[in-house]
């Protein structure tokens, strides 16, 4: 009688275990979700990053290789943006970022 006592607790205890890790592990169905990526061509040391606040791709510059200043808080970008675009400067990343409404 102990031993069954002591196996319905590990196994229920078990059960719970796996029962909060299927759980957590659905919670997360944004990564799957995603819209393609887009195509067009950017330039060295920039790539497309998923932005979980707006659900959207960004486009995101290391400055790597890049000319245009994307670390330089006094010298904004020059890049022409599509309408309802502009850049902002981002304090916590030190570097210029482009924001839509």
């Amino acid at each position: 009688m102990k031993n069954f006592k002591y196996f319905s607790h590990n196994l229920s205890i078990i059960v719970l275990l796996l029962m909060n890790l299927s759980m957590s592990c659905n919670n997360d169905h944004d990564e799957y979700d995603l819209p393609p990526r887009p195509t067009a061509q950017l330039p060295n040391g920039c790539y497309w990053k998923w932005d979980r606040d707006d659900h959207e791709w960004e486009r995101e510059c290391d400055d790597r290789g890049y000319r245009g200043g994307y670390n330089n808080r006094n010298n904004p970008p020059t890049e022409k943006l599509p309408i309802g675009c502009h850049w902002e400067w981002e304090d916590d990343e030190q570097r210029w970022e482009r924001d839509c409404d």
